[in-house]
């Protein structure tokens, strides 16, 4: 649920940033701390398969 994540982007603040994970894009920065990303920003993932 939304609740959920908005909770857990919370409990990470000291982070320098926060992303989430949409299977069909990556990770969406959605909070930052430094320049060396912006929110919006899409980081490829490569998850093992299981």
């Amino acid at each position: 649920p939304i609740w959920l994540y908005a909770y857990l982007v919370h409990e990470c603040h000291p982070a320098a940033w926060v992303g989430c994970y949409d299977t069909r894009l990556g990770a969406v920065v959605v909070s930052t701390h430094t320049h060396a990303v912006t929110v919006g920003s899409v980081l490829t993932l490569e998850l093992p398969n299981n």
